[in-house]
This record gives structure tokens, C-alpha cells and sequence, in this order.
């Protein structure tokens, strides 16, 4: 069983329309190694539900039971009864609702069904809902009409109650296109037109209809340069030419609005984040991704010089720019795009002082991804895959999990789900938070257990509370939360008692953005007084001040709103702040102006962490992380925390990048792009910076820091989960396991099971 769902339980979502009763298949195509297609469920029912994202919308398969069946959440169940309970839990999957399902209606000898692709199964395996006789056809039709316009709401981010017919029609899938799968007509009775079923990337890489059907944008030209065009193909993993000789400009239809065009292809993009530029000076290449189609596309444009490719990278950059701060890029500005620019280039660092026993050590960890686990629970530990020892219903194993039913798509909660990790730092607790619950774990030598849950979280007047961001307090003894419906409270728990005791506040109307330890590991000691950043200011709170907590000597209000984001300290206390427009301030202490200020990149920073000794800036943004090298060196040594140094001695900034081709195949797993969540340095007391973790989607990424001073073009390695990663974060004292929370799991996960990114593992999820 999954604990989360025993302890944490759900809640009910909207449904938009319901079909009451049918057959589930599962139908295999003729060239399946897998056999014979399946009845999955002989009594089910099909709805449509929202989720908690807008315009995003599931398809959900429930088992249906007979009226007095269902069993009250009060009854007490033991043995088998409790075993059936959780089978009736698990008999429902759900499908994000996206194109790339291509869902369709068969209407044949009375027989009306419903299909949809097998994303994680082999080419051409489909689902089939048969509907039940009872079922009339216009509550079938009514049903894929909805479907269409769930899908035009995801694809185009717009209400489809007022979509025209004509609109709807891209999503209509033509019956000559479909694939034939095996025993078909064992099912419906009718034999479908056999066709091959090809790769994800098929109509990319070989229709020219695909590739030439964009209107190409009739705007200002602002920049044009030439180059031959590639296309990555997966099946060969190499860029293959598409067209040589090809003009690329930069056009504009209207102010701080910019699109990549290559003339005479109609390949026409966007340039905002999600472009995802990627500059090899190497090959003189600039490789990018289409995410705007429901194929996407890794493109490479292979210039003919090094200053070729400088001059478009700077023209690039400069437009990026103004596009995400929807402002004009002036000329005393040039050092910032300088600074831009070389965050996109590989580091030039000295690592000559670093000590060559370290990097022996350091060099023999990185080999991790070739070694190979024989038992899986070596490599990661999950919750689910644990028994929970001293807790409920007499010490029973919560199983759940079947290799079998890998293919499957799990059942996610999504108005209740996990919201929050935070990794303590003493008897290897981890807290999770979901609604007003909080869930404890702790770390054993047999990996992550189950041990607690507190419930029914409130304030001291009886306010449910939802915790939306944590922090450890007084050695791990209490947690300091805030919640997202009054960002201008923070309220203290009490870990031993799972109480709110008190409630705080800075001053009246003062929002909090964010807040934090004064040093990196104040929340080991007794330290009482801690940071925070509202979008203007920045100051330290006292709670042991009668009123409001604001220690107004330690209180820093800016006239031009900066629009902090984030914050985060080192083990002596520097502070470096993040800002919705990508700057990074650079603090030695709190109430006086910043001793740097670090240009942003245009995306907003949404989490930030630092090196133990603050040489290393870690800025999360939604498509990047941003890795900043503060070390001064020469004759002008020093801190950039403690020290102002001239607009030409900036530190050297890194973007760290997913490959574009990485971008697309995850874009087509998800029907998303990236979204990083906050990312992490390993952290110890003695500990040295070695190793980042982060995630996207159901992606867990790791980079190894030593590559990237390295200049390494494979930083990175990955492992897929079968829901998204809502936060992680390494284990206290090492950066070998990373404990992790999907929206309905927590894991804890070994390094050394990460591959190196290919098509196979982006696909293949961990369980």
C-alpha cells in the first residue's frame, strides 16, 4: 500500500462529464513482442476531471462497484478486508489529456468505443473503453467532444467554452491513420486499415510536409545570418542536414516580441526561455528546441566561423533579454550582456588549488553511472516499497508496488497532494507536507521508513493551516511554517507535541517572500532570531520581541522595488538574495545595502543556495539553473560579499542546461517543458560542494560540479519517476542519497542508480 494515500487520504475532484459503465482493453499491436491484447477491467467507469493546473484536464478509469459496496472511511478493517480495500484504491488510472493521445471514437455493429494511445507501452499499443449497451451515442459523442476541447485548452492555454467546431477539428484523428492492433476485431468486430506505426519524431524527421508547413512571420527584420540547418534524430542520436545554406533572422512583429525564423522552411519559434539555446563554439553550432508543436525538435544551425556564431549569440542574448524584461536593452548596458553571454559558455576555472586527494575521491565518484545495481533497493528506497515498522494496523506491509504494472499510468491526487520536503538535520528525520497534514520519515541503514503523521494542522485560534514553506528551528525541535492564504504570518510548531504554539508576524502588511536560517546551519543550534525578504526589503525577525518580531536595526527597505524572491546564507552568514528579475544582491550582512549585484538573466529566480564557504552560487529559474563561481583571484583578491569590485570584475556565472534534444523527448513524455524545482547542493557541516540535484517533471537530475569546472558537455545524468518530483534534497552529511517527493510518494534514491539521459532511460521510469 501507498502510505501516503493510507495516512494522508484524498479528496474528490470535478467532474466534467461521466460515462457510468464499460470494458477496459488494453489492445497490443500486431508487432508486439507482448502477445495477446487483455480485458483489463470488465466494469468501469470513464470520466473527465480538472486538475489543479488551469486548462489541464485527466481522463480517469474507476472501477465500478455495486451500491453498498463502498466502505466508510470510520469502519475498522483487518486481514483480507483490509487487502481488498486497497485493490479498490488501486483499480483507477488516470491520463493527462493531451494530443499526443490521439484519442478517437469507433462506432461499429453497435459496439461504441473509445481509444487512446499507449504512451508507455510498446508502438502501437492502444487503450480501448468500450462503452456498455445502456450507454446512449450522445452521451459518447458529448464525451469526445469534451475530450477535444480539453485538448485545445491544454495546447493553446485558452477557455474552450466558445471554441468553434473548426477549431476542434485538428484534434479529430483521421481513421486512415490508424494502427492496426492485434485482435482488433476480437473486440469491435471490424478490421482497421494496417499501417507501420513509427517513432515519436517520425513526422519530424522525414515529412516534409511537417517541415515546411509554417507561415513564415511577416515582421521587422532585425538581424540575419546564414548557416546549414539539422534535425536531431533519435533513432541515431546524431543531427542530420535538412537544408544547407539557409538565411536565420530574427524577426519582430510587435515591441520586446522576437521569433527565431530560418527563411524558405517556415521553421518559425518563439524566442523566449523555452528555446533553450545551447552555444558550441567547438563546432560553431547553436542548437535549439521547438517546443510548439505537438512533435517537438531538437534544430542545430551550424555557422561557418567562431565570430559567426559570437555575433548571433550576442544579437540572441540581447533579444531574449528584452523579451523577458519587456524593456529596451541600452548601450551601458553592454557589461551585463557580456555577463549574459558568458553564462552560457563553458567555466574557465583554476582549480590547480584544489587538493589532489579530493579530486581523486571526487573523480572515482563520478563513475557512478556505469556501475550497475542487482538489487534495485541498493540503489533507491521507497516508501512504498518499505514496511512500516510500529506504527497501525498491526505492523502490515503497505506493498503496493507491481513490476508488472510498470506501464501503467498511477493514480495522482491532485487536489491533495504532497506540497513540501524539508530534510532535517539531526535524527534523520524528513517532513512532508500535503494539506494540512505533515508527514515524518525517517532514515534507517534499510533506507527511508514511515514513522508519523501529524493531522488536522491549525493555528493557535483554530485556523486550518497548510504549510507552504518550512524551516527547521532550535536543533530540530520545532519547524516554522507559513501559509500561502496569509503571507504575512508565520506560525512555530512544536515537533515533539505536532502543535501550532505560536504565531508571528514582522509587521503589519509585511509579506514574506521568503525566509531562512542566519547561517547555513543556525537551525541545528539553539539560535532564535532568523532572515526574511519581503519584494522590497530585507531584514532579520526576532521572536522574542513582544509585538511585532522585526529587529528594526536589521531592516533594509529599497525605494526601487527590487522584487526579491529567495535567500539563502553561507556558514558565516554572508546572505545572497534572489529577484523576480534574475539579479542576485550579494549581502555580509543584514541592513546595509549589497556589496554585489549580479545582472539578471530575465527569468525569475525561485529558489537559491549556497556553498558552505559561499564560493558557489546555486540560482534556480524555471527552465535553467544559474551556477555562479565567486571566487576573486589576483591581486585584488577577496569576497564579493564583503567587498565591491568594478563593473568589469563580475564572478564567472554558468547556466547549467538540459541538451535540447533531452528538452524534446521530455517535452513529448510530459506534454510539458521544463519547470525546475529548487535546487540543492550536497550540505554537511565539513562538507564540500560536490554534487546538484534539482528536478523537472517526473525527472530527477544530478550535476557533478567537478565536470562543470571541467567544461564537461554531459554534466548531468537522470532518473525518470512515474509521477512529478515536487521537491528534493540531499541527505544531511553526504551527497550519495537524495530523499525526494512525488505527489503521492516519498523516496529515498542512491546516486549510483542516475544514467547518463538517452531516449530509453528518459522514458523508462524508476519503479
Amino acid at each position: 500500500m501507498n502510505i501516503i494515500k493510507k495516512f494522508f487520504g484524498s479528496s474528490p475532484r470535478d467532474e466534467l462529464i461521466m460515462i457510468p459503465l464499460g470494458k477496459l482493453f488494453l489492445v497490443r499491436s500486431i508487432q508486439s513482442p507482448k502477445g495477446e491484447s487483455e480485458c483489463l477491467y470488465n466494469d468501469v467507469v470513464a470520466s473527465i476531471r480538472r486538475t489543479s493546473l488551469l486548462h489541464n484536464y485527466q481522463l480517469v478509469l474507476s472501477k465500478a462497484y455495486e451500491e453498498g459496496n463502498d466502505l466508510s472511511d470510520d469502519e475498522e478493517l483487518t486481514g483480507n478486508e483490509y487487502s481488498e480495500l486497497e485493490d479498490v484504491n488501486n483499480e483507477e488510472w488516470s491520463f493527462l489529456i493531451d494530443q499526443n493521445l490521439q484519442f478517437d471514437k469507433l462506432y461499429e455493429d453497435n459496439s461504441r468505443q473509445i481509444t487512446w494511445n499507449d504512451l508507455n507501452g510498446d508502438p502501437g499499443d492502444k487503450f480501448h473503453f468500450i462503452c456498455d449497451e445502456s450507454v446512449d451515442e450522445a452521451l459518447v459523442d458529448q464525451f469526445m467532444q469534451t475530450l477535444y476541447k480539453c485538448q485545445y485548452e491544454r495546447k493553446y492555454k485558452k477557455d474552450s467554452s466558445t471554441v468553434s467546431q473548426d477549431s476542434l477539428k485538428e484534434f479529430i484523428v483521421e481513421h486512415e491513420t490508424a494502427f492496426e492492433s492485434n485482435d482488433a476485431k476480437d473486440i469491435s468486430g471490424n478490421q482497421d486499415k494496417d499501417e507501420d506505426d513509427e517513432e515519436e519524431f517520425h513526422d519530424v524527421i522525414d515529412d516534409d510536409e511537417e517541415f515546411f508547413n509554417s507561415q513564415i512571420l511577416k515582421g521587422n527584420e532585425l538581424y540575419t545570418t546564414t548557416g546549414d540547418l539539422r534535425l536531431y534524430d533519435p533513432n541515431d542520436s546524431v543531427f542530420k542536414l535538412k537544408a544547407a545554406d539557409v538565411v536565420v533572422r530574427i524577426v519582430s512583429p510587435k515591441a520586446f516580441t522576437y521569433y527565431l525564423n530560418v527563411k524558405n522552411t517556415g521553421l518559425l519559434i518563439k524566442i523566449d526561455p523555452d528555446l533553450n539555446p545551447v552555444f558550441n563554439f567547438e563546432h560553431t553550432s547553436f542548437i535549439f528546441s521547438d517546443l510548439s508543436s505537438s512533435t517537438p525538435a531538437s534544430w542545430l544551425v551550424k555557422f561557418r566561423s567562431y565570430d559567426e556564431l559570437s555575433q548571433f549569440q550576442s544579437q540572441l542574448m540581447k533579444y531574449l533579454w528584452e523579451t523577458l524584461n519587456q524593456s529596451e536593452w541600452l548601450p551601458k548596458q553592454n557589461a551585463d550582456k557580456d555577463y549574459m553571454i558568458e553564462a552560457f559558455q563553458a567555466m574557465d576555472i583554476d582549480s590547480s588549488e584544489e587538493d589532489a586527494q579530493d579530486e581523486e575521491k571526487d573523480e572515482a565518484d563520478e563513475e557512478y553511472e556505469s556501475e550497475e545495481e542487482s538489487d534495485t533497493d541498493k540503489a533507491g528506497t521507497s516508501i512504498r516499497r518499505r514496511e512500516v515498522k510500529g506504527f497501525s494496523d498491526d505492523d502490515q506491509d503497505y506493498n503496493d508496488y507491481d513490476p508488472s504494472l510498470k506501464m501503467q499510468p498511477k493514480r495522482a491526487n491532485l487536489h491533495n497532494i504532497n506540497k513540501e520536503l524539508k530534510v532535517g538535520f539531526k535524527n534523520d528525520r524528513s517532513y512532508v507536507s500535503r494539506g494540512d497534514k505533515l508527514g515524518v520519515f525517517k532514515t534507517t541503514d534499510d533506507g527511508l521508513q514511515f514513522y508519523t503523521a501529524i493531522e488536522n494542522l491549525k493555528t493557535v485560534k483554530g485556523k486550518q493551516l497548510a504549510p507552504q514553506k518550512m524551516m527547521l528551528h532550535e536543533g530540530d525541535r520545532a519547524m516554522i511554517i507559513q501559509d500561502p492564504t496569509k503571507q504575512d504570518t508565520l506560525y512555530k510548531m512544536d515537533l515533539e507535541y505536532g502543535k501550532v504554539v505560536e504565531e508571528w508576524r514582522g509587521r503589519e502588511d509585511l509579506d514574506l517572500e521568503d525566509f531562512g536560517p542566519t547561517t547555513k546551519y543556525a537551525e541545528i543550534s539553539g539560535e532564535p532570531t532568523f532572515l526574511g525578504v519581503s519584494e522590497e526589503s530585507m531584514f532579520k525577525l526576532d521572536p522574542r520581541l513582544s509585538g511585532d518580531k522585526l529587529v528594526k536595526s536589521e531592516f533594509n527597505v529599497y525605494r526601487k522595488n527590487p522584487k526579491f524572491t529567495a535567500l539563502a546564507t553561507t556558514e558565516n552568514g554572508h546572505v545572497a538574495v534572489g529577484s523576480a528579475t534574475g539579479e542576485i544582491r550579494l549581502y555580509n550582512r543584514v541592513g546595509i545595502n549589497a556589496k554585489t549585484q549580479l545582472p539578471g538573466l530575465g527569468e525569475p529566480i525561485i529558489g537559491i543556495d549556497l556553498s558552505n564557504d559561499g564560493r558557489w552560487i546555486l540560482a534556480t529559474c524555471k527552465t535553467y539553473l544559474l551556477l555562479v563561481d565567486t571566487k576573486v583571484k589576483g591581486d585584488n583578491s577577496g569576497s564579493y560579499y564583503t567587498k565591491s569590485f568594478g563593473k568589469d570584475n563580475k564572478p564567472h556565472p554558468k547556466i547549467l542546461q538540459l541538451a535540447p534534444e533531452h528538452v524534446a523527448f521530455i517535452k513529448m513524455q510530459t506534454g510539458t517543458g521544463l519547470s525546475f524545482t529548487k535546487a540543492h547542493f550536497n550540505n554537511g557541516l565539513d562538507s564540500k560542494a560536490q554534487t546538484i540535484v534539482s528536478s523537472t517533471g517526473p525527472y530527477l537530475v544530478s550535476w557533478s560540479l567537478r565536470k562543470l569546472q571541467k567544461g564537461d558537455s554531459h554534466p548531468y545524468l537522470i532518473k525518470k519517476y512515474d509521477s512529478k518530483v515536487i521537491a528534493d534534497n540531499f541527505k544531511f552529511g553526504t551527497d550519495k542519497d537524495i530523499i525526494l517527493a512525488t505527489t503521492d510518494d516519498v523516496t529515498m534514491v542512491n546516486k549510483r542508480s542516475f544514467k547518463k539521459p538517452t531516449k530509453d532511460n528518459i522514458v523508462s521510469t524508476a519503479f
